[in-house]
């Protein structure tokens, strides 16, 4: 139990891990802007009028991609002042002496955009991804925290899953129970049939019960059961939950309980002596 108290406090400590302030995320777009604009600048002696916008482009999308649209837009605009300012003639200065320059920078501001645009909605879709995947993970840790065995299977009772508490309370792996069939793999037996119980369930929705499970190892095993159909938005069965609670050591405490009460009635009841048994208000509860 102490290790799966340990994985809920690691996965609180993981969902506590905030996302880049506004700040961090503009602080990286202005200094990708420039240091893209460095590098460019300092190979100027080689590249000469070749290749303006080559850095700055990349920078546009690691912005995009670190902060998101506004981010690629403030690194986009960054980056065209400063390769006007210190790449186009002439140098040093806002004017644009070429009209080729000032096409050049006016498709830069378009693809910068575009870039900007298409890497910002790439990240928030990863971000949603992502942010899926974590909701997942978190239910499934939740999951493997019961002690109570809970499966999930397809409407033909072939398992889906099986999370730790099955695996500890049966003896099979997950791995190994999936696909198999719940009746055939627990040897189910009650008071009533498994199409029985298969009936109830398609018709009512649930099914709640005492059944006998085979363990692994052949133990017999007491269980309370809850069961549930899952359906979709069409009303169509899609799959089983299966919620199983281990009531072996309580029944056979309980056998054991009753075994000692009708041992001690039978002692008093076989004494010659009379004995009698009162309340707190003085009524008789017992007389042999």
């Amino acid at each position: 139990m102490d290790a799966r108290i340990s994985q809920v406090r690691r996965w609180q400590r993981r969902s506590l891990v905030p996302a880049p302030a506004a700040g961090l995320r503009y602080g990286v777009a202005g200094i990708a802007a420039l240091a893209a604009l460095g590098v460019r600048w300092a190979l100027d002696p080689v590249l000469g009028v070749h290749s303006p916008y080559l850095a700055s482009a990349l920078a546009v999308i690691v912005a995009a991609w670190f902060g998101g649209r506004g981010p690629g837009f403030a690194s986009t605009a960054l980056s065209t002042l400063g390769t006007q300012f210190l790449l186009l003639e002439p140098r040093y200065s806002f004017a644009i002496a070429h009209r080729e320059a000032v096409a050049g920078l006016a498709l830069f501001v378009v693809v910068g955009s575009l870039i900007s645009v298409l890497v910002g909605n790439l990240r928030e879709l990863h971000l949603a991804s992502a942010r899926a995947e974590e909701a997942l993970w978190r239910k499934t840790q939740l999951v493997d925290l019961s002690h109570d065995a809970i499966i999930t299977a397809d409407p033909g009772r072939r398992i889906t899953g099986w999370n730790a508490g099955a695996e500890e309370m049966y003896g099979w792996t997950e791995a190994e129970a999936v696909g198999k069939s719940t009746h055939d793999l627990l040897h189910i037996s009650a008071g009533v049939s498994t199409a029985g119980i298969d009936e109830i369930l398609h018709r009512e929705g649930r099914w709640d019960g005492e059944l006998t499970h085979v363990a692994r190892d052949g133990r017999r095993l007491a269980v309370e059961s809850r069961q549930k159909l899952v359906r979709d938005d069409t009303n169509q069965t899609v799959g089983i939950l299966e919620i199983n609670r281990d009531l072996t050591e309580r029944k056979r405490a309980e056998g054991q309980l009753a075994a000692e009460h009708r041992r001690n009635t039978a002692i008093l009841e076989s004494i010659s002596d009379g004995f009698n048994a009162f309340d707190r208000e003085w009524r008789y509860t017992y007389v042999n």
